[in-house]
């Protein structure tokens, strides 16, 4: 019997494709935490069907540190969380089950207080890792290896580190691994076949998503927001988007796509901020995005076409125009994956990391001379 706990939708999304292929004949239960606003109802669609044999919806929110930041005092409140595991684990009688797999999408609390829970009924319980986004293609990396205050809290809390404990990582290009250090099975994940007619509405039924909930996806240029913390790291992404928008000029809008995590709307008054829930692969699952513009610093929404479809859209990642140390020193894994997806591209001028404000002109401008060709033969091709 497996398990999988999942946070996010696009856990859930992965988590409903690991079940639909790998785990096809097996029974498998799913956690939903309550860590998106939207997760109750695709737990309460995934009840409607049978892909999963018991599905427990659990909260865990309160749990979260990540607004607290001293960290010593983020350890102690997760401590104290800890030591209340009860409360969280009184929410579910699945946890008197004998599973021989755990999926998990991050080390999060919620997911190590069920791991070593489990550990109880079952010591030989297999660990392993489903793909989320990024996180899996690096947190197996000898240089992400937990600081010292990080290892005494798994230390004191869980007497073990769960690193060790994981077997098996499952991931859609297993190819863009780094060489870990660690003794894990990379085992590939299916691509989401956009293809497969069946499959597209086995997962639009999951997560009510239509078509005319597209709308505001049917524009050309995307940029993808990430909760920076740092007002520095704010400051110059205001400075990009404005360059960017100005560039574009008004026969392109650029348009915003907050992260859910977002607590601030820094671009208000600036650009087209969106209004729509709708994650965006889904928007890759269900339309054609090989002439979208996608740019970011480097969030992840500008790589899982890629890396979940096989799908190519233009992308342009600045994180090498905002040349502040304390980024690289945060996010220098990030970059690394996004250098094998570049590679992996078949169409090599659909994918730049430029370094100046120049570069950056001249690509945006490479890329606009493209859509008012295609545009013109497009209008051509339907004249004729």
């Amino acid at each position: 019997m497996v398990l999988i706990v999942c946070s996010t939708p696009l856990q859930i999304m992965n988590a409903l494709n690991l079940k639909l292929t790998l785990l096809k004949n097996d029974i498998v239960d799913l956690i939903v935490l309550d860590h998106s606003k939207d997760n109750i109802i695709y737990y309460e669609e995934l009840k409607k069907s049978n892909f999963f044999n018991d599905l427990f919806f659990l909260k865990s929110k309160y749990m979260n540190t990540d607004n607290i930041k001293i960290k010593w005092l983020r350890y102690l409140k997760a401590i104290n969380h800890y030591i209340r595991k009860n409360k969280f684990l009184r929410q579910s009688t699945g946890f008197d089950k004998k599973y021989e797999e755990f999926f998990v999408c991050s080390p999060d609390l919620p997911s190590q207080i069920i791991y070593y829970h489990l550990k109880k009924n079952n010591p030989s319980i297999r660990l392993n890792m489903l793909e989320e986004g990024t996180f899996a293609y690096q947190y197996f990396l000898p240089r992400y290896k937990n600081k010292l205050l990080k290892r005494m809290f798994i230390k004191f809390v869980f007497d073990g580190n769960t690193l060790k404990n994981y077997q098996r990582a499952y991931i859609y290009r297993p190819d863009f691994m780094e060489e870990s250090g660690e003794n894990i099975e990379l085992k590939k994940l299916p691509f989401i076949d956009r293809n497969n007619n069946e499959i597209v509405q086995i997962f639009n039924n999951v997560f009510e998503y239509k078509n005319t909930d597209n709308t505001e996806w049917e524009q050309k240029v995307f940029y993808f927001d990430q909760p920076f913390q740092f007002q520095s790291i704010n400051a110059n992404v205001l400075k990009l988007v404005d360059f960017i928008s100005t560039k574009l000029g008004p026969k392109f809008q650029l348009n915003i796509k907050l992260h859910p995590r977002t607590n601030k709307n820094i671009f208000e008054n600036k650009v087209n901020v969106m209004q729509t829930r709708v994650p965006f692969e889904f928007v890759v699952m269900n339309n054609e995005v090989k002439d979208k513009i996608l740019i970011s610093v480097f969030s992840s929404a500008c790589l899982n076409p890629k890396i979940m479809f096989d799908e190519e859209p233009y992308v342009i990642l600045l994180y090498k125009i905002i040349d502040l140390p304390r980024l690289w020193n945060l996010n220098e894994r990030n970059f690394n994956l996004a250098y094998k997806v570049k590679e992996s591209y078949k169409a090599k001028n659909k994918f730049f990391i430029p370094e100046t404000f120049e570069e950056l002109s001249e690509i945006i401008d490479f890329l606009l001379y493209n859509s008012q060709q295609y545009s013109e033969s497009q209008m051509k091709t339907e004249n004729d």
